[in-house]
This record gives C-alpha cells, structure tokens and sequence, in this order.
C-alpha cells in the first residue's frame, strides 16, 4: 500500500484536487470530517469534560459538545488551544491510521489541511501539496466565503506559508490558472504515484 499526504492552503483547491482522486478510484481519508466526527466519541467528550467543563451539554441523558462554546474558550488563549489539539489530534491520528489500516485500496490519500501543523507527515510514504500565487489565493477566498480582504488575510496569515510547505513535499502542484492547466498537473501527479508504487515493490492499482 502507498499511503500519501494531501495538503494545502485555503483557497488553493486541496479538495478539488482530492475529489480527482476519488474519481481514479483512489481512497481518500478526509480528516476534516473526522474531525467532525470525532466529537461525537465519548472518550473525546470525557476529556473535555474534564479540561473543558462549560463547553459541554447535557441533552436527554447524553452528553454532547457545544462546539461554538468550546471555540469561544480557546479563542486567543494559546494554552487552552493547545490543551484542545492534544486531545483532538490524538483522536484524528488514531481514526486515521484505522481507515488506513482497513483499506483495501493499494492507494490511499488523507486529505488534511493541517498535515504539517499537526506534524502527521511522518505517517506518509510521500506528500502532495497544492499552492497558487498569493494574489489568486486572496482573490478566492474572498470571494468564495464573502469576506472583507482584510478577513481573508487573517485566514490566511493563520496558516504555515505556502512556500514552507512545498519545500517540506515530493510533489506539488501550482493551481494559479483554470482547470485545464490543473488537469494536466493533476495527470503528472498520477504517472508520479506509478513511479513511487513501483518504488515501493508493489505494481500499479489498476489502470483506470
């Protein structure tokens, strides 16, 4: 199995990237939706019961997390943030290499915004990151989540560099223009998966 990592800015077109993947029958692993996921895991509502007790409610007889209350608490506070990326990461990494370990596709891709951030990139054989011109970026984003420039530059600034990230991957890809030019690199990147499943003494998936 060739296990690689998918990551990439706001506004770089990580998911248009992942949803091509998915497209040549490749398995991808979205850990922004295990993200999601994970708080509805009791262990995960225990912990934060405990380092973040305002942050949870009482519905019925079952415990649940009010996400918007817990993003208030650790809004601005580096400490409380850090105390809620230890416990969440730890999640994301266990749910992670489950989907990985039960796959049955020869090649897998986890799709995480956040995969140098979190320091995750250990558990991949190579990494993938999509980046584009930093005008375009912010001319996205603005446009597609309505915001001022001045939002989208906080977004934006929130996040490693661009440039840190490619120089930290086997292979990225510049989505500055229009589709066809992202097509044509997204090609390049699937005969460079042949190269490294090769590599890895394992034959092609299946040609698609």
């Amino acid at each position: 199995m060739l296990v690689l990592g998918l990551t990439g800015n706001i506004g770089c077109g990580k998911s248009t990237v992942s949803s091509r993947f998915k497209e040549f029958g490749i398995d991808v692993i979205d850990a922004d939706l295990l993200t999601r996921e994970i708080y509805k895991h009791s262990d995960v509502i225990e912990e934060l019961r405990e380092v973040f007790p305002d942050a949870i409610r009482i519905v019925g007889n079952q415990m649940i997390v009010d996400r918007k209350t817990l993003g208030k608490l650790v809004f601005d506070d580096s400490k409380k943030l850090k105390q809620l990326n230890s416990i969440t990461h730890k999640k994301i990494n266990e749910l992670i290499d489950n989907r990985i370990e039960t796959s049955c596709s020869d090649v897998v891709v986890v799709d995480a915004a956040l995969l140098f951030e979190t320091g995750m990139q250990g558990k991949f054989d190579k990494v993938i990151t999509v980046y584009c011109d930093e005008r375009v970026q912010l001319e996205r984003v603005i446009q597609r989540d309505n915001l001022s420039c001045e939002d989208a530059k906080k977004r934006i600034d929130s996040q490693l560099s661009q440039n840190v990230k490619v120089s930290k991957s086997d292979f990225s890809i510049d989505n500055s223009g229009g589709i066809d030019e992202l097509n044509k690199s997204i090609e390049n990147l699937m005969e460079q998966i042949k190269i490294w499943k090769l590599e890895i003494g394992g034959k092609w998936f299946e040609e698609k």
